[in-house]
């Protein structure tokens, strides 16, 4: 299982704004040889979806493309902020 967490933190200290998580299970399917992977991300449904190389896994999986970590409501334009993630 792969687990990512980000979280949002105003510039110059104190505790996060706002966090999110994005777990990745993988299952490698020895019959129709494929990884199959069950997402699920904090806000969202779970995704099942099968991939046929462990290139496309870790790109689905380790990216954090598109990771909705805070509404923009909530930042305001003349505060700096920035994104840590593990």
């Amino acid at each position: 299982m792969i687990v990512m967490r980000a979280y949002v933190f105003r510039d110059g200290g104190g505790p996060a704004l706002a966090a999110t998580y994005k777990t990745c299970r993988v299952i490698f399917d020895l019959w129709d040889e494929v990884y199959c992977l069950e997402i699920s991300q904090t806000g969202s449904l779970d995704l099942v979806t099968a991939y046929p190389s462990l290139e496309g896994v870790l790109r689905r999986c380790a990216e954090a493309d598109r990771l909705a970590v805070v509404a923009r409501s909530v930042l305001r334009p003349d505060v700096s902020y920035y994104v840590a993630a593990s």
